[in-house]
């Protein structure tokens, strides 16, 4: 909250010479209280002022000649509401009082009760309140103009349709992309439920209630299926519903994100049938992972693009705040995309059960080497290894874990460094000890038993590329075969990520 200015100027309007002094001598008793003032003895002058010496605060009696307190009032708030007003009156009336609130005075006092610390407190008190509901008003005029320039942005975004629900689903605002979709005018939906746009059976079976309350539960909620226009035509959508937290944490509403997509479901049936027919059955499962793995990605693929497109088609029309946040929402976009299919594979470590197979280590490291070739080549790196056994697992997954650990060793480097790795190895009994070793910036003692978390990032994307994911995949692997993993580090002198592997991963079966 603001303060009192060291010195404050303050315009007296009234008509009584005795009076003006009477105020000004009170305000002089309060040695805190530094000020010059000026006077006027009718609401012209007054008013004149008012334009002139740009006044902090007004003291405006209420009996003037021609026209009275409350009409001067008037006058003064029409062309500067900034000024705190407090209005004198001799009379004390509640009326007057209440009159003069609702046209905008900031406090209004009775010239025979006044005194030194009453005068001075509402002057203080006017002040404060008027600089905040300026302040208000501010935010109030940024905040507008900002959500005029995002339903701007929103409704250039043809291709999608964009509806805001309250808490129940009701749909309180939507874009023009919605509005070419589902054929409806803005004043045919407004206050009508989200379920207008499903089939009978889906609404039958409850889905869009079931939806919402998906999306609350897990603060989104994505999926497709079919959607009906005002015509009665049918159409298949990729959707996503969000649900909108206030910062207590209440539910205050959704917004629901849909992208027709039937051409391009009509398209991917079609390719199914061609798979059905050349493919035998497991490669008809790895296909449907892609796909599945695609169309989760598929929504933030259209941000990024749609983001770029326009940039490039609308940039000229955009100022500079304009265009930091298409870039943000590009940059943003490209983070989730990464992070989405990073996420995939963290999660599809749980469903490759492919049984133990025997892992051919030396020719699973020849394979992270030639698949980290250009990044290899472009750091200057030198890569070396021990002999290594035979394991028994997953190689896929083991080659994964490989990778993601020299990668990590390849781009945690100072400026200007070659990189150093080696992978070795130590027999210890029951198990094999694995290690790769780097050069590389090292991590602090603080982080070392946070690194393994998912999304647990030391460095912003800005400085290294990367999603947070890379080691918490590196252990699950490691644990779904029955061995752990652990670092030793310190900041500046490199990493060494230790592996404990089960021999006799043989002798049961591996939950990958």
């Amino acid at each position: 909250m603001t303060q009192i200015p060291a010195s404050l100027t303050i315009l007296i309007i009234d008509d009584n010479p005795d009076d003006r002094d009477h105020y000004v001598r009170l305000l002089k008793k309060n040695p805190d209280m530094v000020f010059c003032y000026h006077e006027a003895s009718e609401s012209k002058a007054g008013l004149d002022l008012v334009e002139d010496k740009h006044p902090d605060c007004i003291l405006l009696d209420y009996s003037l000649p021609g026209l009275n307190g409350l009409d001067v009032l008037k006058q003064i708030k029409a062309v500067r509401t900034d000024i705190p007003v407090i209005l004198l009156t001799g009379q004390g009336s509640e009326a007057i009082a209440v009159q003069a609130i609702k046209l905008g005075a900031d406090d209004y006092l009775s010239k025979s009760s006044m005194t030194t610390e009453g005068l001075c407190h509402a002057i203080h008190m006017a002040m404060q309140y008027n600089y905040l509901q300026n302040k208000i008003m501010e935010q109030t005029q940024l905040l507008l103009t900002k959500e005029r320039r995002y339903q701007q942005l929103i409704d250039g975004v043809h291709d999608y349709a964009f509806c805001w629900l309250d808490r129940e689903g009701r749909i309180e605002s939507w874009n023009s992309g919605a509005e070419r979709m589902m054929g409806y005018g803005a004043e045919e939906v407004i206050n009508r439920h989200i379920s207008l746009f499903y089939t009978a059976e889906e609404c039958t079976n409850e889905a869009p209630l079931k939806a919402l309350a998906m999306a609350m539960a897990h603060k989104n909620f994505a999926n497709e299926a079919w959607h009906v226009r005002k015509d009665g035509g049918i159409f298949w959508v990729s959707s996503q519903i969000d649900a909108l937290f206030d910062k207590e944490g209440t539910l205050t509403g959704f917004v629901k994100i849909t992208r027709d997509i039937t051409e391009r479901r009509n398209a991917e049936r079609e390719r199914q049938k061609l798979f059905d027919r050349l493919m035998q059955s497991n490669m008809e499962l790895e296909r449907f992972a892609y796909v599945a793995s695609h169309d989760m990605q598929e929504p933030v693929r259209m941000v990024v693009n749609f983001s770029k497109i326009l940039a490039q088609d609308f940039g000229n029309r955009l100022d500079e705040e304009g265009i930091s946040y298409l870039t943000f929402i590009t940059e943003s976009g490209e983070r989730i995309y990464h992070m989405i299919d990073d996420l995939l594979d963290y999660a599809r470590i749980d469903g490759e059960d492919d049984g133990v197979m025997e892992i051919n280590s030396m020719v699973e490291i020849h394979h992270v080497v030639e698949n980290l070739g250009m990044l290899i080549q472009e750091k200057g790196a030198k890569i070396t290894w021990d002999v290594l056994p035979t394991l028994y697992g997953n190689p896929m997954q083991f080659m994964r874990l490989m990778q993601n650990l020299v990668a990590n060793g390849l781009k945690y480097q100072p400026p200007g460094n070659s990189p150093i790795i080696h992978i070795g190895v130590r027999d210890e009994g029951n198990e094999w000890h694995l290690s790769v070793k780097d050069n590389g910036i090292g991590i602090d003692e603080a982080f070392i038993r946070k690194i393994f978390e998912p999304f647990r990032r030391l460095h912003n994307w800005e400085e290294i590329k990367g999603t947070g994911l890379g080691l918490s995949v590196c252990k699950k692997i490691v644990e779904s075969h029955g061995g752990k993993i652990w670092v030793e580090s310190q900041l500046g002198q490199g990493s060494i990520f230790h592996i404990s592997f089960p021999k006799e991963s043989a002798n049961r079966r591996i939950a990958a």
